[in-house]
């Protein structure tokens, strides 16, 4: 398992551990928007199963008519392509009022 700072650099797992505590700092955005929830978080764990850069945000959409099931998921490399998914999932929400899973 790999484990990342929210900066993209390379940690240890002790080094991770203390990071994740602290829950405030792993929140980079949440949403309430009806029955709809976004939330972006900082996983510092590399989700990515191919070659490339680690993916270590994400940013899901949970619907509360659904048994809060999640409606969408993105995973991301850096701190601003999650905060940018972040907005992206508001903006899909908007205009589709969620119906379907995000991204189409």
């Amino acid at each position: 398992m790999s484990y990342y700072d929210q900066e993209g650099n390379s940690i240890t797992h002790d080094q991770w551990v203390d990071l994740y505590a602290k829950t405030d700092e792993r929140r980079l955005g949440k949403t309430q928007m009806g029955r709809f929830y976004i939330s972006t978080v900082w996983l510092g764990l590399n989700y990515r199963y191919n070659p490339g850069p680690p993916l270590i945000f994400e940013t899901m959409i949970f619907d509360s008519e659904k048994n809060d099931s999640d409606i969408g998921c993105q995973r991301y490399s850096t701190k601003l392509e999650a905060l940018v998914g972040h907005i992206d999932a508001i903006k899909w929400v908007q205009k589709t009022n969620g119906e379907g899973y995000w991204p189409e």
